[in-house]
């Protein structure tokens, strides 16, 4: 069940998208979401800090492709990896459901094996865990 469309309408399965041997942030957030929005700066700036061991996938939960769209362009984040979570209809993904995503900003991150090993880091917190994880 492919339930999310990356930024080229692409039907994808998170699990076929997300690199092993890498941490990854994935990211559950919104073009209307003010504190999502806040977040992206930091989130830029870890990626820039670790190219190489650690990759970011923002899902959006948007109905509407062009504020979507819209959201990367104003806040430069081309370098994540770009999911929409939600039908063309507004309908959330299944996975959305499965992971009971009911308040953004929502974020996980995803050890190289692909475990979940925290939740919801924010601001310096997310530098912070990623320098313990990475500079070993």
């Amino acid at each position: 069940d492919r339930d999310l469309t990356d930024i080229d309408n692409r039907q994808v399965q998170l699990v076929d998208v997300v690199p092993k041997g890498k941490y990854v942030l994935i990211d559950f957030w919104a073009s209307w979401c003010k504190p999502c929005r806040q977040e992206m700066p930091t989130i830029k700036h870890a990626l820039q800090k670790y190219p190489n061991n650690f990759a970011v996938y923002a899902v959006s939960l948007d109905d509407k492709r062009e504020a979507w769209q819209k959201a990367i362009n104003e806040d430069s984040t081309q370098i994540f990896k770009h999911l929409i979570g939600t039908y063309p209809n507004g309908q959330r993904s299944r996975l959305l459901r499965q992971l009971n995503i009911k308040v953004i900003p929502t974020n996980f991150l995803i050890d190289k094996e692909q475990r979940i090993i925290a939740k919801d880091l924010r601001g310096e917190r997310l530098i912070q865990v990623l320098d313990s994880l990475i500079q070993k």
